[in-house]
């Protein structure tokens, strides 16, 4: 069953074929900044990748459930608070990576109508 109100993007294709190739990630607070690659976005929410976690940062990552996030993508920046929804260490290719989902839970009047021009952008190419 699908639990999402919004519809997510998945960017992969959408990067692969602009100019944001490599520009387009999220830096999460948590204790230390951790840097994540964006897999898919929405108005309410944002799927990440993280690769090879130390473990104490696995451990605050666990810990979580608010956090603030900084999504780069070209020269622009959205900062937003952020509620960790779901989470899952998998191995891929014999390493380990952290698969996720936020909700976006505070988010400026400014940063939402970047974040709404992106996600736009992203259906557009699609």
């Amino acid at each position: 069953m699908e639990k999402r109100k919004k519809k997510r993007h998945s960017i992969r294709d959408f990067i692969q074929e602009s100019h944001l190739l490599d520009k387009i990630y999220l830096e999460i607070d948590a204790k230390t900044v951790i840097r994540a690659r964006v897999m898919d976005l929405s108005l309410n929410g944002i799927g990440f990748e993280i690769d090879a976690l130390e473990q104490m940062d696995k451990e605050n990552f666990e810990k979580m459930s608010s956090v603030f996030v900084k999504l780069f993508f070209d020269s622009e920046v959205i900062f937003a608070e952020v509620e960790k929804i779901w989470d899952i260490i998998t191995v891929v290719d014999d390493r380990e990576v952290l698969r996720g989902g936020f909700q976006f839970s505070v988010i400026a009047s400014e940063d939402r109508i970047k974040l709404s021009k992106l996600v736009e952008e992203i259906r557009e190419t699609r």
